[in-house]
């Protein structure tokens, strides 16, 4: 057999174990043990990390805060359609803490502070400003 005709399988072997070596390198490892040694690189770029960690504490604040709003704002939405006199309303509602703002358009008096008292009901909801205006035939 000439060896020509087998070289390229043998290169293809090599490049394809030279590969799965390099996927099982990048494996994630467990974190090396310090000697004691002080890395300067490493200590050069902790003020950047530490100045990231007094960060994200605000912002996980700041992003729970606005996943609290968008529940709440969506638990009174959920009320407001469960009612059948108010399902037909065009009302969006947003939540900022434990107040609610009601935007949109009623048919009647009635059903605008029938959507009060609905949103003043869902737990969690400690005050409701109703901006909801009155159109005829809406």
């Amino acid at each position: 057999m000439d060896i020509r005709v087998r070289k390229p399988a043998w290169r293809r072997l090599a490049v394809a174990l030279a590969f799965a070596l390099g996927v099982a390198a990048c494996q994630d490892k467990p974190p090396e043990k310090t000697s004691g040694v002080v890395d300067s690189a490493r200590i050069a770029s902790k003020p950047a990390v530490m100045a990231e960690e007094n960060l994200a504490p605000e912002n996980d604040a700041a992003k729970r805060a606005a996943a609290a709003d968008t529940a709440l704002a969506e638990r009174v939405k959920a009320a407001l359609g469960a009612d059948p006199s108010l399902s037909a309303l065009a009302v969006d509602v947003a939540a900022t803490g434990n107040a609610i703002t009601l935007h949109g358009t009623a048919d009647n008096t009635a059903n605008r502070d029938k959507a009060s008292l609905v949103a003043l009901g869902v737990q969690g909801v400690n005050s409701v400003e109703n901006r909801i205006v009155i159109v005829r035939g809406s």
